[in-house]
């Protein structure tokens, strides 16, 4: 029960917006972590920074401290 309320209202925010990568993204993501294997940045991070800087958004609710690495602003600090 607990999963369907939050699927349910994450889903149905006004405020948030579920991005669907493409190959040109995948492939961008894979570039940016074989670069960056020194930092630790799990494959997931580096294609979330790329999607981020094509879709300029500078801002990030995480307390994943790589995206302040890449100069992304980690909210809620």
């Amino acid at each position: 029960m607990q999963h369907f309320f939050l699927d349910t209202l994450l889903l149905s925010s006004p405020i948030l917006e579920m991005v669907h990568i493409s190959q040109e993204d995948f492939e961008n993501g894979w570039t940016m972590f074989k670069k960056y294997m020194d930092k630790g940045f799990s494959f997931t991070d580096c294609v979330s920074f790329t999607v981020m800087e094509q879709m300029s958004i500078k801002e990030v609710l995480t307390f994943d401290e790589h995206f302040r690495q890449m100069s992304f602003v980690s909210l809620p600090f």
